[in-house]
């Protein structure tokens, strides 16, 4: 007979598991991990927003002083009118700047914002009023409207203080060869050019010139291979259908356009680089000067002119535009832009901080915003030697 064997007792020392203090070191050591983790991935995805706020502003820089470059380039550009005495017929002002296509370039300079001065940018923008500008010493550059701003954008696109004044003027069409011209200046006097003129409408400005002499007109009609230009039609309108001296065949026709660069509110509520455009037919006959925003979040804008004052085909001063004596002489542009990022790309700093424009020590706001500045200097081609 088999007998059985006694069951033996269980041994409970022999259980294994986590004692309370294990649990809390291992709690302990995983929050620990996590919190680097989460340190690495806060610092990582903050050094990706930086560097796409940098490739941003770098990306507006360069577009912004792209459409610059070009237009001081061809300012004064007129066809072989560039050295002649431009006669008008038009229907304006002798100070109306806006149709001053004698002068290539213009400018009108910011309020204490000269070199070695301080500007704050205010935290909340502030629209340019009367006195935003200093008058030109030159007295042949006609002074901005009593609202300093040539045109209603109610809100978006209006001008803010503290930026410069940009005017260029340069014919932006291929010179047209005149075949043949009436012989008598009649009410309906026209000219004739070789081609039919597909790059010309009724309400743009002409200049007919034949290297010599060059009369500005407003075109009031055109029929294939004729331009008229009465009086009496059209904004500004001509005066009188008279050109004054007369043109004959080997004379030319170009279409001038004037644009005005400044820093203007933005459709995002931001400053933005703006360039109104004086070749918008609005309706037939009328011309309209209509602003069109560029590149957003550029804040500022500083230009200093190079002239020649001894004659040897070389600027050798830069000064403000206020401080220009003779804008035939300018032959440069050194023009300083300051682009801000997004809200939110950065830390605010401490203290405000400073950028130098061309001189001017700019004073910004503190934000979380970050900022560069951009600095070319451009040569007028058609006036260089």
């Amino acid at each position: 007979m088999k007998i059985a064997s006694p069951q033996r007792p269980i041994r409970h020392d022999r259980q294994q598991g986590f004692s309370l203090v294990e649990l809390m070191v291992a709690v302990t050591v995983g929050l620990i991990l996590l919190g680097a983790v989460l340190a690495v991935f806060i610092a990582n995805r903050g050094i990706y927003s930086s560097n796409k706020a940098v490739a941003q502003i770098q990306e507006d820089g360069r577009f912004a002083l792209s459409f610059l470059q070009h237009d001081v380039r061809m300012a004064g550009y007129m066809g072989c009118a560039e050295d002649t005495q431009l006669n008008s017929i038009l229907n304006v002002a002798t100070n109306d700047y806006i149709y001053d296509f004698a002068e290539g370039i213009t400018g009108y300079e910011a309020t204490n914002t000269g070199p070695s001065a301080t500007y704050v940018l205010p935290a909340t923008l502030a629209a340019a009023t009367t006195g935003s500008f200093d008058a030109e010493s030159d007295p042949n550059v006609p002074a901005l409207s009593s609202s300093e701003v040539p045109f209603t954008t109610n809100g978006v696109g209006e001008p803010l203080q503290g930026s410069d004044f940009l005017v260029l003027r340069y014919a932006d069409s291929t010179p047209e060869n005149v075949t043949q011209v009436p012989s008598t200046q009649a009410a309906n006097f026209k000219f004739y050019v070789s081609t039919p003129l597909s790059f010309v409408q009724p309400g743009q400005i002409g200049i007919i010139t034949d290297c010599v002499k060059a009369t500005l007109f407003q075109i009031t009609n055109t029929n294939g291979y004729t331009v008229v230009h009465n009086s009496g039609a059209g904004t500004p309108g001509n005066t009188t259908h008279v050109l004054g001296p007369q043109y004959g065949p080997g004379a030319e026709l170009v279409v001038p356009d004037m644009m005005i660069y400044y820093i203007g509110l933005g459709v995002d509520g931001q400053p933005a680089l703006f360039r109104a455009d004086l070749s918008t037919i609005s309706s037939p006959g009328t011309l309209t000067l209509t602003p069109e925003e560029l590149v957003a979040n550029v804040e500022n804008m500083q230009i200093l002119y190079g002239e020649d004052t001894t004659g040897n085909g070389t600027p050798n001063v830069y000064v403000t535009a206020d401080q220009v004596t003779d804008w035939t002489k300018v032959l440069s542009a050194s023009i300083a832009l300051l682009l801000q990022s997004n809200a939110g790309e950065a830390q605010i700093p401490p203290t405000p901080q400073t950028f130098d424009l061309l001189g001017l020590t700019v004073q910004v706001p503190r934000d979380t915003r970050l900022r560069r500045v951009f600095t070319t200097s451009i040569a007028l081609r058609n006036r260089l030697p």
